[in-house]
């Protein structure tokens, strides 16, 4: 069973951006294609998202490509950074056409595209409203929803289908548009030190398989200021539920995903979002999905913490909220990776959250009755002096032995030598894909991760300068063990510290995503690099797509 974000009619992923080179010699090199904006501009991160969905229904996956930091000229008036999704039509290797959508006027509910908005920051698509069309979930994180200025409060806006790419605008290639943000009274005000930025992360899946209605979204807020009895704690975020609708209904239905960790500042909870099936009594067509919500800034001290202050330390956590609507998110389970050390702030355990199979190779006919939660913790120190070389988490999701009790996991640290910056990032993004297709005896899921600041460029330069790698490796009976490749940034490109400082993404980050673009039974891969340099662009953003032979 894939994640999520491939369920059903949504085939939605993040990507990174890819060259490619084998490393075990298994046979001829991926072909690589390269997507640039065909109207670029500096910092305007194309890449920082992408989908690979048949949008417009005609047998053929189209590409999706946030790209949040371009400025839009509303008739004399550049909005910076107002943010554009950009759609290549299917196929890949066939003459380009491009679709350009700014964020939708909505009369009486929204005015269309505003500076700093960074619509297209993400992006998941599915049957939101159960009418048979593929529909798309766009967030702008950075919208100003009640204030004037820059106040980041965020919303999210469903593109219904059916979809027509062939349209000229001002015509508009989806159906219509609908815009969620979080409810009233829940959102931060001026009195906050910013906003919420509601849509930093989507998730998609069929939660709550009893009413039979669309997919359902998930929303998370990773800034938003809470009050926990009296006191008004500043990102300790919140995450959002939106149930799925029938027809034409409306998505103004909205259920909080509780924060059930002691509150405290900067927890980050909502940071990334995941469905998954982890623990299952039923069959997978009669069990409803458990949710997955990480805090990376939860402090090493857990429970035992005291209310304020907390030590510096984002350990971080993540919680798997089991079986809703059953359990109306009041069961969760607790999952934690390394204790980063007393004076240590860069554990981040949750940072990047996947969902995938992991059934064993030795069983090919039994199918895979729950799912594997793998969780990047990119920050992790690993040996002096690399401070942040990062791992990846696996959790199993047995219900006898796997998330349940927290106790049946294992770790994949990188498996190239350590580079020359002190910050590889590996776990930064994370995608399960069926890499080796139907009809073998793979039943797991391999996994593509990216160490987005891994260095192997100049010895001679100073600082760190991370150009990126790739990794795609598979799963046996003991683990993700088997090293199948890497996939290397053709066009690699040196990043100053200053960059890895501002934790702008690198090769791969958080837009690595998934899906079949040729009739093959694999499942390619996109990669995002909302950071690369196109000409004289600084951050204009690249997408790569590579394709399995």
């Amino acid at each position: 069973m894939k994640s999520l974000k491939q369920y059903s009619l949504s085939l939605s992923l993040s990507l990174l951006i890819v060259g490619a080179s084998e490393s075990r010699g298994q046979g001829p090199v991926p072909l690589s294609v390269m997507l640039h904006d065909p109207a670029p501009q500096a910092e305007a991160r194309f890449g920082n998202d992408v989908l690979i969905v048949d949008l417009d229904a005609d047998g053929i996956r189209d590409i999706a490509i946030g790209s949040p930091g371009y400025s839009v000229t509303l008739v004399t008036t550049p909005l910076v950074s107002a943010g554009q999704l950009v759609i290549r039509k299917g196929p890949i290797l066939g003459p380009p056409s491009w679709t350009r959508i700014s964020e939708p006027v909505i009369a009486g509910v929204n005015p269309g595209p505003q500076a700093n908005a960074e619509f297209g920051f993400r992006m998941v698509s599915g049957d939101f409203n159960a009418d048979g069309h593929i529909d798309v979930a766009v967030s702008a994180p950075g919208a100003n929803i009640e204030f004037t200025g820059v106040f980041t409060q965020g919303e999210v806006f469903f593109l219904y289908g059916p979809w027509d790419l062939t349209v000229v605008a001002p015509a508009l290639p989806y159906s219509r548009a609908e815009v969620v943000r979080e409810p009233v009274g829940q959102r931060n005000t001026l009195a906050d030190l910013h906003g919420d930025r509601f849509g930093q992360r989507l998730a998609v899946g069929e939660v709550d398989l009893a009413t039979g209605l669309g997919i359902d979204l998930i929303v998370g807020a990773p800034w938003s200021a809470v009050t926990v009895s009296g006191t008004r704690y500043q990102d300790r975020g919140q995450a959002w539920f939106f149930p799925g609708v029938s027809g034409m209904d409306s998505h103004l239905a909205v259920v909080e995903i509780p924060c059930t960790l002691l509150p405290h500042e900067q927890q980050f909870w909502g940071w990334d979002v995941e469905c998954g099936n982890f623990y299952r009594e039923a069959e997978p067509d009669t069990d409803s999905c458990d949710v997955a919500v990480a805090a990376y800034g939860d402090p090493i001290a857990g429970s035992q913490c005291p209310i304020p202050p907390c030590p510096p330390n984002d350990s971080g956590q993540v919680r798997v909220f089991v079986d809703y609507p059953v359990n109306a998110f009041t069961v969760d389970v607790e999952i934690r990776g390394f204790d980063p050390g007393p004076t240590s702030n860069e554990g981040t355990f949750g940072w990047e959250l996947a969902v995938g199979t992991s059934g064993r190779e030795e069983q090919p006919n039994c199918p895979p009755y729950f799912q594997t939660l793998a969780v990047g913790q990119p920050y992790q120190p690993i040996a002096a002096p690399s401070a942040g070389r990062g791992v990846v988490w696996f959790f199993p999701g047995d219900p006898q032995f796997g998330l349940m009790n927290n106790q049946n996991y294992f770790i994949l640290v990188n498996p190239a030598t350590p580079s020359l910056s002190n910050y590889d990032r590996f776990g930064g993004g994370l995608e399960f894909l069926n890499y080796e297709g139907s009809g073998t005896i793979y039943v797991a899921d391999e996994l593509f991760v990216a160490s987005e600041w891994f260095d192997y460029g100049n010895p001679a330069a100073s600082g760190n300068h991370g150009e990126g790698r790739c990794f795609l490796i598979a799963n046996s009976s003991s683990g993700y063990d088997q090293f199948l490749l890497t996939v290397d940034d053709p066009t690699p490109e040196e990043r100053p510290q200053s960059e890895i400082n501002q934790f702008l993404a690198g090769w791969g980050s958080a837009a690595v995503t998934a899906g079949r673009v040729n009739s093959d039974q694999k499942e390619d891969v996109a990669i995002g690099n909302a950071s690369a340099t196109y000409g004289m662009l600084t951050h204009a953003g690249e997408v790569r797509v590579v394709i399995w032979p």
